[in-house]
């Protein structure tokens, strides 16, 4: 595959897609989403809030249903840099250990970009 062949949406099944964004030269960070009948459930995000709004556009791009569920399945900022760029209203599901790591990386200031740390 070539760089310009990212990021990339593949169909998995039945309104269920893999999204792949490149995040350095020669590695990828995937995401998954689901359409559902009432709104989207994301599992694992992008490495910052312009490669989550890419991400965004591509689900905006398959319905026009709401992202309602957003799974933390990675703590790492790989998968959580971009979390800034999701709508407000959004249901993070998130295990008690991923989201003490999410706080301490803000308190350390782990990122270069905001650590959204779910209530």
């Amino acid at each position: 595959m070539k760089f310009s062949d990212f990021p990339r949406l593949v169909q998995l099944a039945e309104n269920v897609y893999g999204y792949e964004d490149i995040r350095a030269p020669g590695f990828t960070t995937v995401s998954m989403f689901v359409v559902g009948d009432s709104g989207v459930l994301l599992a694992d995000g992008q490495e910052s809030p312009a490669a989550m709004k890419r991400l965004l556009k591509s689900i905006a791009d398959v319905t026009d249903r709401p992202l309602k569920w957003y799974v933390v399945g990675s703590d790492h900022e790989d998968h959580t840099g971009g979390n800034s760029a999701l709508p407000d209203g959004v249901t993070y599901i998130v295990h008690p250990r991923s989201l003490a790591n999410l706080d301490w990386a803000r308190q350390k200031k782990e990122s270069a970009y905001p650590i959204v740390v779910p209530k």
